[in-house]
């Protein structure tokens, strides 16, 4: 049996960077090495920003830490298969851990996540923390997810009721915010999907594991904090057409034919109906956003 410590330093560290989230690289980048993390375990890739903000991570990146600069913005996906290739060359490394720029993490937070792996039996693919809004650090943003049976995909759990004080529960699918898997899971069920560019490529991953027979937990006794927008947030046209795009290659990807357009004429009834909430609530020029998506999306 090995120790916490031994395969604490195991653990290859990927993180994505893009313009002005530079500095919240910087901020994750720090907290990590604070937890005890080694400079030479966290790999980051710059997903071709401008010339200002990779100038800035020259600057400030400790000098041990692996830097990598994209020619081009490929997206999460394949911007985290690239740092997952680095580690699967690193016979040192024995766990990879995908983790958003835009986190905090406490102390001792690698060392609590990584127990599963040591106490459960090999099933265990991938596991996840319990993650809290930065800005609210009682609320929960992610805590496992509930499944919407309706559009045949998955929302984040935010109950609190719903997530035990302690220990470790089975969930369906994880987020791209924070996963950490043995490497040996990239051989038995291949990289992420590099199709989607962004979104849904998680849910996607999260099912080709859970395929193959392997469990996916999120750990209580593990937390992180994410800097993202409260469900206030104004909508993004650009987030939306992205969300929207992904949805539909994902219920192209992994369902059967009759399936996909029942999904896909429940998800156009949805996104309307949240349409028709935001001018209800004075929110016009969000819901012109919405709409905007679903012409686009229908026309293409």
């Amino acid at each position: 049996m090995f120790s916490i410590m031994e395969e604490y330093d195991k653990i290859g560290i990927v993180l994505l960077n893009y313009n002005n989230s530079t500095l919240d690289t910087l901020e994750c980048v720090n907290a990590l090495i604070k937890s005890g993390c080694a400079q030479e375990q966290i790999f980051i890739l710059d997903n071709d920003s401008e010339k200002k903000y990779k100038d800035i991570l020259i600057k400030h990146i400790p000098g041990k830490v692996v830097m990598s600069f994209n020619p081009v913005n490929s997206g999460f996906a394949k911007g985290c298969n690239i740092g997952i290739k680095y580690f699967l060359n690193r016979e040192n490394i024995s766990y990879i851990l995908l983790l958003n720029n835009d986190t905090i993490v406490p102390v001792n937070f690698l060392k609590d996540l990584i127990t599963p792996f040591l106490h459960l039996d090999p099933t265990v693919g991938i596991v996840s923390p319990l993650i809290y809004y930065n800005t609210d650090k009682n609320q929960v943003w992610y805590g496992g997810v509930n499944y919407i049976p309706s559009i045949g995909c998955y929302t984040h759990n935010t109950d609190k009721n719903k997530i035990p004080i302690n220990g470790y529960v089975d969930t369906n699918v994880t987020t791209g915010c924070c996963m950490l898997f043995r490497k040996t899971l990239i051989e038995k069920v291949g990289f992420l999907d590099e199709d989607y560019f962004m979104y849904f490529e998680d849910v996607d991953f999260s099912l080709k594991v859970r395929r193959a027979g392997f469990r996916i937990l999120l750990n209580v006794d593990a937390h992180i904090f994410h800097k993202v927008g409260t469900s206030s947030e104004k909508v993004s046209f650009e987030k939306t057409q992205y969300a929207f795009k992904s949805y539909k290659l994902f219920i192209r990807k992994n369902y059967s034919s009759f399936k996909r357009l029942f999904y896909m004429v429940m998800a156009y009834i949805a996104y309307i109906h949240g349409g028709i909430k935001l001018i209800l609530n004075r929110r016009t020029g969000e819901s012109i956003i919405i709409f905007k998506v679903l012409f686009q999306s229908i026309c293409k």
